[in-house]
């Protein structure tokens, strides 16, 4: 997910907004439209997985209420993926 870049407007949103806000709202944005892009239809099923450790849970908060949300070793997000595939699979 690309993040913004400190071109001129982006320095001056953070000046009058706050660079942590700004940067927070743009990524809730981001988040939300990826997110959109999984699930597009009320029948359509899939696995968003975040690959960062760091990411704040702050930011979960761009996701729909009824998503749940998981924070898990790497390995286990894998056997996690793995299965959700396999079930994909069979049906």
């Amino acid at each position: 997910m690309p993040w913004p870049r400190p071109d001129m407007l982006f320095k001056a949103r953070a000046k009058w907004m706050g660079k942590n806000e700004l940067t927070d709202r743009l990524t809730r944005m981001k988040l939300r439209q990826a997110f959109g892009r999984l699930i597009r239809r009320a029948d359509d099923k899939g696995m968003f997985v975040m690959l960062d450790s760091r990411f704040p849970t702050r930011l979960t908060s761009a996701f729909p209420t009824e998503v749940t949300i998981e924070r898990l070793p790497l390995a286990d997000a894998l056997f996690q993926v793995r299965d959700f595939l396999r079930l994909q699979d069979e049906l």
